[in-house]
C-alpha cells in the first residue's frame, strides 16, 4: 500500500481514539435513544469507550510507525 495512505488512515484511527476519549455522553438521553438503536447501549459505558479509545491510538501509532519505517 502507499506509504502516505498509510500514514493518513494512522492518523485518522489515532483522531478517531482522541475522540473517543474525549466525548461526552448524556447517558440518560442515550438509555432513551437504545431501544430505536440497539447498537448504542455499549457506548453510553465508559469503559468500553475508553477501551475502544485505547485501542485505536495504539493501533493508529503503530500503522504510522510502519509506515514511516519502510
Amino acid at each position: 500500500m502507499n506509504t502516505n495512505v498509510e500514514i493518513f488512515m494512522g492518523v485518522l484511527a489515532v483522531l478517531i481514539g482522541l475522540g473517543l476519549g474525549f466525548v461526552q455522553v448524556k447517558a440518560r438521553e442515550l438509555r432513551k435513544k437504545v431501544h430505536t438503536n440497539p447498537g448504542l447501549a455499549l457506548y453510553r459505558f465508559k469503559w468500553w469507550r475508553f477501551g475502544l479509545a485505547v485501542v485505536s491510538v495504539v493501533s493508529g501509532l503503530l500503522i504510522i510507525y510502519n509506515a514511516a519505517s519502510s
